[in-house]
């Protein structure tokens, strides 16, 4: 599992065909390679088991990712509506 954000994330993904986007926040995707699955659905090879397992694992892991990403989207909203709000309490543009 290699997790990506920022420019590295926008730049892997580049090479997929994808609509325009106007979103402020860009957003997530998430790939998995097959290699790992085959390793355990060939024909000399074939464990059930151990297929299950890894799947189970990855799964995992990008649970993970994914919620270790939107913490920390949501942690920059959170600082930037405080940067916003005290800058409105400061100028004194702060409607009540």
């Amino acid at each position: 599992m290699a997790g990506l954000t920022g420019t590295e994330a926008i730049d892997a993904l580049a090479g997929y065909p994808t609509p325009t986007r106007d979103e402020v926040l860009p957003p997530i995707a998430v790939a998995l390679s097959g290699g790992c699955w085959q390793q355990w659905r060939t024909p000399g090879n074939d464990d059930h088991s151990a297929a299950r397992a890894w799947s189970q694992r990855a799964l995992r892991e990008v649970e993970l990712e994914l919620s270790r990403e939107i913490s920390r989207r949501f942690e920059v909203i959170r600082l930037s509506l405080g940067v916003v709000l005290s800058d409105a309490v400061d100028h004194g543009i702060l409607l009540a």
